[in-house]
C-alpha cells in the first residue's frame, strides 16, 4: 500500500499516506482507486508518440536479448504490438538474436504481446520494472499450443 513501510527494529507497519478515500459501501474507494489508476497511466502518455516509443521498445528488447544471450532450444519468436500501432510488429527472434519491424505475423508457431503504450513508457524510463509490467496483467499475451 502506498504510504506504508516497514521500520527498521522489526515489522512494524507505520501509514505515512495523507489522501483519505470515503468508504461508503465501497462505492468511494471504488472511485478513489479508478481515478488514481487512470490519472497515474495517463500523465506520460498526452506527449506520447506511439512509433517513437516503439523505436524506443525495439532498442530496449535488443538490450534485453543480448543479455539473454541464444536459447539452448529453438524457439518461437516473439511479435511484440502496441495497441496504438495496430499492424506494427517488433518480431523478436530468439535464435538469431534479432529484433526487427515487421509489418505482419508470418509465423504460425509463435509468442505474441500486445501492450498499451502508458504500460510501456514507465518501463522504457526506469520507473517500473518488465516483470512488475507483465504481472500488471494490463496486456495480452498469446502463445503456441502445447504438443
Amino acid at each position: 500500500m502506498q504510504g506504508t513501510f516497514l521500520g527498521e527494529a522489526g515489522p512494524l507497519l507505520a501509514a505515512e499516506g495523507v489522501e483519505r478515500a470515503e468508504e461508503e459501501e465501497g462505492a468511494g474507494l471504488h472511485a478513489y482507486l479508478t481515478a488514481y489508476a487512470a490519472g497515474a497511466r495517463n500523465v506520460a502518455v498526452t506527449s506520447a508518440e506511439p512509433q517513437q516509443v516503439l523505436q524506443r521498445l525495439q532498442g530496449a528488447l535488443e538490450d534485453r536479448l543480448a543479455l539473454l544471450g541464444p536459447p539452448g532450444r529453438a524457439a518461437a519468436p516473439l511479435y511484440v504490438e502496441l495497441e496504438e500501432l495496430p499492424h506494427h510488429y517488433l518480431r523478436v527472434d530468439f535464435e538469431l538474436q534479432l529484433v526487427e519491424h515487421v509489418p505482419w505475423v508470418s509465423d504460425p508457431r509463435r509468442y505474441a504481446l500486445r501492450l498499451p503504450v502508458a504500460d510501456v513508457l514507465p518501463v522504457l524510463d526506469g520507473i517500473v520494472a518488465w516483470d512488475d509490467l507483465l504481472s500488471s496483467l494490463r496486456q495480452r499475451l498469446g502463445a503456441p499450443p502445447l504438443r
